[in-house]
């Protein structure tokens, strides 16, 4: 009772909690009030420094992970040795500091970090840059999560481990995604959908290799294309010459961007919409390029 009553009548001036806002921490983790605030915080004081974080960002932390501030000293040495296998900065450690909690470096972190390190054939920098775009792969199973997608992947598009390496690069999502649920779908849709062939779909791929997270988005992606073909008055044959000359296109939305692209060069060139339809066909690339940075200037010259 001492406990609760010293935690209640200090926190709120530490982090500068409303009554709402205490209400809502001790809602949420009502195991901090078995804690003296005399134990609190040394804790808070030592995570403040830790991650170098100011009286704000210090509240926001103890908002969402309460229970990682009441076990800050069981998490430091891991979040300290992690910081030291990767050289993370401040701002990087904030990123993936929260993935750690009831984890341990030498058990759980340290042979997950370097089984991927191996498999894929990563440097030090590209493993840090793997974990800081997606930290929560921290809390997955190699054997369960990350092996069985690397494995099906790599064996339904016949990559090569330096073309497997270079996709995921670039959609560090793949690595906590079921094969099974999502992966294998949204490539078997794409695949289908454009009747692409296995070379093709590889290749469009390793071209573009973000467009594989696009199509881990399914129904956005899959809009803008069916809005493009739309506008333009494609025929499949046709929507797949745009896709395999300029994968990208799989990337860009219709609506804040092909779409009113269209229009404007539409309207600055005077084309009807058989011309516009050449143009795209010619040039698919037109389709990425920033209109005002790089078409209307190009347009302004001509003329």
């Amino acid at each position: 009772e001492n406990h609760a009553e010293s935690l209640l009548e200090n926190m709120p001036g530490r982090l500068g909690l409303s009554e709402d806002e205490l209400k809502t921490l001790v809602l949420r983790w009502p195991m901090i009030l078995s804690e003296s605030y005399d134990v609190v915080e040394p804790r808070l004081d030592k995570l403040q420094e830790c991650l170098e974080l100011s009286n704000a960002e210090l509240k926001q932390v103890m908002m969402r992970w309460p229970h990682a501030v009441i076990s800050f000293e069981s998490v430091e040495p891991t979040i300290t040795k992690l910081r030291q296998r990767l050289s993370l900065d401040v701002t990087e450690l904030r990123k993936v500091a929260p993935q750690v909690i009831g984890l341990s470096y030498e058990t759980n972190i340290e042979p997950l970090l370097d089984t991927i390190q191996t498999r894929l054939g990563l440097s030090d920098g590209e493993l840090k840059r793997l974990l800081v775009l997606c930290p929560s792969l921290l809390t997955c199973s190699y054997d369960d999560n990350v092996e069985p997608t690397l494995s099906k992947l790599q064996r339904d598009l016949a990559l090569s481990v330096a073309e497997l390496r270079k996709l995921v690069l670039a959609n560090s999502q793949l690595l906590e995604r079921s094969y099974e649920a999502k992966v294998g779908p949204s490539l078997a849709n794409l695949k289908l959908g454009l009747s692409l062939s296995d070379a093709e779909l590889k290749s469009a791929l390793l071209r573009s290799p973000t467009v594989l997270g696009r199509c881990l988005e399914g129904s956005e992606q899959e809009l803008g294309l069916s809005q493009l073909k739309n506008r333009l008055d494609l025929s499949d044959a046709e929507l797949k010459r745009i896709v395999v000359r300029y994968p990208m296109v799989i990337r860009n939305r219709y609506d804040t961007n092909m779409g009113p692209k269209l229009e404007k060069v539409q309207r600055m060139l005077g084309l009807d919409d058989f011309q516009l339809k050449r143009l795209v066909l010619r040039w698919p690339s037109i389709l990425g390029v920033s209109y005002e940075k790089k078409i209307e200037p190009s347009l302004f010259k001509l003329q």
